[in-house]
This record gives C-alpha cells, sequence and structure tokens, in this order.
C-alpha cells in the first residue's frame, strides 16, 4: 500500500485538501457501479521529507457514501486505505490502470503544485464493496521517480 511505502521512505505527511460532494466528469462516472452522475470527492496529498509527493483524487460513490456517511465524514487526515478499504471483508479491487496526468487535467484542479515540463505518471483503480464503488487516482510527482510504486 502507497502510505505504508512512504510512511519507510522518510518523514511523511498526509493532508487533506478538499473533500465535498460534486458532479463528476463523464470519463469518471463510467467507473463507477452505478453510473451515478455525483459523487464524495476528496482530494488529498502525501508529502515526503517537506515535499510534495503524491496527489490523489478519491470518488466515492453516492451510494457507498450514503451507506457510511458517518464514516466518510470523519475520515479527515486519515487515508481512507488505512481507515477504511482494508478494513472491509469483502471488497474487490481491480488491477492498476497506469497513464500519464497533464498538469492541466481536471485531477490537478485543487493542488498548488510547480509546474513541471513532463507529464506526470499515475495510477488508478477502482474498489467494489457490496456493488458500490470507490475510485482512487493517484498522481506521483517528480520526487516520487527514486521510489517502485508499481505494487
Amino acid at each position: 500500500n502507497l502510505t505504508a511505502l512512504l510512511q519507510t521512505a522518510g518523514k511523511h505527511q498526509f493532508y487533506l485538501i478538499h473533500q465535498a460532494e460534486e458532479i463528476i466528469p463523464q470519463e469518471e462516472r463510467s467507473l463507477l457501479v452505478q453510473q451515478e452522475s455525483s459523487a464524495l470527492v476528496r482530494h488529498i496529498m502525501h508529502t515526503l521529507d517537506g515535499k510534495a509527493a503524491v496527489c490523489a483524487r478519491t470518488v466515492i460513490s453516492s451510494a457507498l457514501y450514503k451507506t457510511y456517511k458517518n464514516t466518510f465524514d470523519n475520515l479527515g487526515t486519515k487515508p481512507i486505505g488505512q481507515a477504511f478499504l482494508y478494513q472491509k471483508n469483502n471488497i474487490l479491487r481491480s488491477p492498476f490502470e497506469y497513464g500519464f496526468v497533464q498538469q492541466e487535467s481536471f485531477l490537478m484542479q485543487h493542488f498548488s503544485i510547480a509546474k513541471t515540463a513532463d507529464n506526470l505518471h499515475a495510477r488508478r483503480s477502482i474498489f467494489i464493496i457490496e456493488q458500490k464503488t470507490v475510485c482512487i487516482t493517484e498522481i506521483f510527482l517528480p520526487i516520487m521517480k527514486q521510489y517502485d510504486y508499481t505494487k
């Protein structure tokens, strides 16, 4: 798990940047089991030794959010994997999809990151819990090039 990797790599901090119910883009809508138009969206950032390392966007289907509203509303600065996903026995996870994200992408709209010349490496996976969906997209900033985050 990414948080565990970062915790062993140096001084790790986790920040909640934004969390709100939002209308989501069609690309993300198509990934949800129920293909809902709105979802709970969380933007978080991991830092390593004081430098931005990973930005992530989590899309929690409205159906799952309603089922576990109190849990999600109280996540605060706790990573969703450790605080919720890995606590569930009946969870399915898709294989990772890997790609690149341009810094102008909607995925980056809540992050204040210094511009780089390169597109940023990213991965995405889908978690299914009780036929309800969580989609997590993680965007790896240049400091992460030295780590193997493909697991």
